[in-house]
């Protein structure tokens, strides 16, 4: 049965055009989060990312009425050598950079995954702007970049060393992102145009201590 599910995919998000947004993210988090992705083969995986990116292009992405911007960037520097660590000094100034440099970006809502070190990341935008910081699940990104085109908001997302980049690829970004260990200080940018163009900025926030 794998083999239907890239076709059920692109039904799915063919009704979900058709209702409002609220409800598009309804389906898209109750309906496709119950698919058991932890079975899939890397085939599969593959094949289901696919039918995400043409459901996008195809529906999705015909319907925005303006640009959306996104914004990501790893969590900045963690402590060491403890369970779920915080921020370090540094880290916290890079948060407070981030924060400051967003302020009038526009942006509509913050996500995070559920670890002190990314929540930590952008606290101080969201203080400063009196929102609340959403959870996304790492483990299902494709889920998590289907939500956000359909959403059409702009974002600020805190992610991972390895999460973020594959999200940005999941968005539809060209460009090929790696970021090391020591790589702290890139803050990406992501712009769709109405067509579904994805255009790839990479702004320095505070010089990283490598």
């Amino acid at each position: 049965m794998h083999y239907l599910r890239p076709l059920l995919l692109s039904l799915l998000f063919l009704f979900i055009a058709c209702e409002n947004k609220t409800e598009q993210i309804n389906l898209l988090s109750e309906d496709y989060q119950s698919i058991d992705t932890d079975r899939l083969t890397a085939e599969e995986a593959n094949l289901e990312r696919e039918s995400l990116r043409q459901s996008m292009s195809l529906n999705t992405l015909q319907s925005k009425a303006k640009q959306q911007h996104i914004y990501l960037s790893r969590h900045a520097e963690k402590q060491s050598d403890i369970t779920d660590p915080g921020l370090t000094e540094k880290g916290k100034q890079r948060a407070l950079w981030i924060a400051q440099f967003l302020l009038d970006k526009s942006i509509d809502v913050i996500y995070s995954t559920d670890y002190r070190r990314t929540k930590e990341t952008v606290a101080p935008f969201a203080e400063l702007t009196d929102k609340i910081i959403a959870i996304y699940d790492p483990r299902k990104l494709h889920v998590f970049a289907q939500k956000i085109i359909v959403d059409g908001r702009n974002s600020y997302i805190s992610g991972h060393s390895n999460t973020t980049p594959e999200l940005i690829k999941l968005l539809g970004s060209e460009s090929t992102i790696s970021i090391t260990e020591n790589d702290y200080d890139q803050l990406f940018h992501l712009r769709i145009d109405e067509e579904g163009l994805v255009k790839t900025e990479i702004i320095k926030s505070l010089a990283s201590d490598n």
